[in-house]
């Protein structure tokens, strides 16, 4: 399929069995239906909302190789991102081969200080060990890896390799960070900014953003895209995000990757999946508190 960028795009939680043992591949069809039938364009399983870092190689092919199949009309871009070059390497081509339309390339978090030559060279090696076809979107979101993807490291790899570097989720929350990717996309036409801070949405558009990557997406995809539809029809885009800065807000006191599957099974309906270690799950006094809050917003109170 053609990957429209210009959508929403969420980056789909990784379902655990208790204690993280294995993934729940039974559980994702479901979730994948309801998203499409929301309006999401696509999906980015394996990112941060995906826990993808604690996610093994085997286990990595396996997911998407089960979300392909269960993906119906949605658009599949893939976290592939490691500390690990050859690790990365080996996950970029696994997804592409399970079917992925594009992977997404995180910068090799935990070292922190390393130069843009350093970079170049990582990002540079594995777009070169991926079948020619294969496209790849870039994941900036300094405050996790730990390392911003600088402006000349991008303007490079779009002079090596062209429209295959297809855009940039940038997870910074810095508008003007955003900025300046914006202007790299002015003059490489191919080369799309995607909003990928939840709590900038509406400030992101109206910077120049197009498209946008979600978390929350995942459970509330009508008020994500609410935001956008606002702001493409000239209209209040602030309104809807502020609705959708009040439910982070209640998600704030818990840990943010389980509050965001138990969210996701109150509003889509389905069990709430578990996290993995070091994550952990809500405890059962955290699960109704949580709940009750979320009710309570949901009647509009």
């Amino acid at each position: 399929m053609t990957l429209d960028l210009s959508g929403i795009m969420v980056a789909t939680v990784t379902p655990f069995t208790p204690d993280g043992a294995a993934i729940d591949h039974d559980w994702i069809p479901a979730h994948l239906h309801f998203l499409e039938q929301a309006g999401i364009r696509s999906v980015f399983p394996l990112g941060t909302n995906g826990e993808g870092p604690s996610v093994g190689l085997e286990e990595r092919r396996r997911l998407v190789e089960t979300v392909v199949a269960n993906k119906g009309g949605l658009g599949v871009v893939v976290g592939v991102g490691t500390p690990a070059l050859p690790d990365t390497i080996r996950a970029a081509n696994d997804a592409l081969e399970a079917g992925a339309d594009a992977i997404a390339i995180l910068p090799p978090f935990f070292e922190a200080h390393v130069d843009s030559t350093g970079l170049l060279r990582y990002f540079d090696a594995v777009v070169d060990a991926i079948p020619a076809p294969g496209r790849v979107l870039l994941y900036n979101i300094p405050h996790k890896a730990q390392v911003d993807i600088p402006d000349d490291v991008v303007l490079a790899l779009l002079d090596l390799h062209g429209d295959r570097v297809i855009g940039i989720k940038d997870s910074s929350g810095i508008v003007e960070r955003t900025s300046r990717y914006l202007e790299i996309a002015q003059e490489a036409q191919s080369f799309t900014v995607l909003a990928g801070a939840d709590a900038y949405h509406d400030v992101l558009y109206a910077a120049g953003c197009d498209g946008a990557v979600t978390g929350l997406g995942n459970a509330v995809p009508h008020l994500i895209l609410a935001i956008q539809q606002a702001h493409r029809a000239g209209g209040d885009a602030s309104r809807a995000q502020r609705e959708l800065e009040r439910l982070r807000e209640m998600m704030t006191p818990y840990p943010s990757y389980a509050a965001l599957k138990q969210l996701i099974g109150i509003t889509a309906k389905l069990s709430a999946p578990c996290v993995r270690p070091p994550q952990r799950d809500l405890t059962t006094e955290e699960q109704k508190n949580f709940e009750a809050a979320i009710v309570s917003y949901l009647r509009g109170e």
